[in-house]
Formats: structure tokens, C-alpha cells, sequence
């Protein structure tokens, strides 16, 4: 309960400018694929953000920025997992700095911002965290089950915007590369 908690106190983000206050963030959808010996760690405290040492990220040194990766397209989160069993998260991205290969590789949050936003070769966008406060994992899911755990998720957004005034819930899903919202595939 204490990571539920955690995540929904983020919600409300500081606004600066002409609209000085607070602005809640959208939630998103995503997905992280990893291998399935990181399952009970992941369960017990919660996706990490890579300090190097005792966190790593196994592909590469963090192709947008050093933090936690996830998609929103769920068949990008399958090809990173090990064991094609993803974790289907609840996400806050917040303020979303456009990150590129070249300029952010391996380099934390980009001040100002609450997360990077990068794009595969294939335009599937990457949402990266810095803060574990920002991901929430939900289920575990494989490539049979995910839609009805995105449907789950969907409702859950959902309420919480109701309840919170908290935005529409599809303003935090981002767009692939050819400006459509990026959406499970037919599972």
C-alpha cells in the first residue's frame, strides 16, 4: 500500500509562470520487460531506478537517460523481457523532455522535467523514469492476458481522474512517431 501511496501523492505537480500552483499529472499505461529474476525484487520494493551498482540497465547504459524504462506498446516490453512476461504499470510522466540517442545517452533527468520521452527505430515511444515513485507495477502479464490487464488498467485511470480531477486519462499516453497513441497490440 505504501508504493500506491507514494505514486498518488506525485500527482500533483508544482506549476511555475503565469500558472503558479499545482496541475495534476495524467496517468499512463505502460510496460517493462525484464527477466523473470527480477520478479520478486521488483514485487517486494518496486521498479528502481539504475545507480550502476546494485541496479543495471542490462542492455545498454540507458539509451534516453539513466532511470527506468518503460512503453507504451506492450510488444516492445516482450521483446526486452526475458521470459515473455511483462509488468503492466500505472505511470505519472509528468513533464516529458524529448530525449534523443545521441544527446541523452547514459545522462539523468534533464532538469525541469519529470521524465524523458525517446522513440525507438521503429517510432514506439520509451518513457523513462528517474524516480520510483513515478511507476507503479500492477500485473504481470504475457502476451495472452495483456489486453484484459489494460482494459483493468484503463478503468482504473479512469476512476482515478473522476475522483481527482485529475485530466483525461489518454492526455498521458504518449504518440509513436507517426502521431498516433500508442496501444496494445491484439493479443
Amino acid at each position: 500500500f505504501e508504493k500506491h501511496a507514494a505514486m498518488l501523492a506525485r500527482a500533483p505537480c508544482p506549476r511555475s509562470g503565469r500558472n503558479k500552483g499545482t496541475r495534476a499529472t495524467p496517468l499512463a499505461i505502460v510496460y517493462h520487460g525484464t527477466s523473470r529474476s527480477n520478479f520478486r525484487a521488483i514485487m517486494e520494493g518496486n521498479l528502481k531506478v539504475p545507480d550502476g551498482r546494485t541496479v543495471r540497465h542490462v542492455t545498454d547504459d540507458g539509451f534516453f537517460g539513466r532511470g527506468i524504462y518503460t512503453t507504451t506498446d506492450p510488444r516492445l516490453a516482450f521483446a526486452y523481457a526475458k521470459d515473455a512476461i511483462v509488468f503492466a504499470c500505472l505511470a505519472l510522466p509528468g513533464r516529458q523532455y524529448k530525449a534523443t540517442q545521441k544527446r541523452d545517452r547514459g545522462v539523468p533527468k534533464k532538469a525541469g522535467y519529470d521524465s524523458h520521452l525517446g522513440y525507438e527505430g521503429d517510432g514506439a515511444p520509451q518513457l523513462v523514469f528517474f524516480d520510483t515513485d513515478q511507476v507503479l507495477p500492477c500485473y504481470l502479464v504475457d502476451q495472452r492476458n495483456h489486453t484484459r490487464a489494460h482494459a483493468a488498467l484503463e478503468r482504473a485511470v479512469k476512476v482515478v481522474a473522476e475522483k481527482t480531477g485529475n485530466a483525461r486519462p489518454s492526455d498521458g499516453i504518449p504518440k509513436n512517431r507517426s502521431g498516433r497513441r500508442a496501444m496494445p497490440a491484439p493479443g
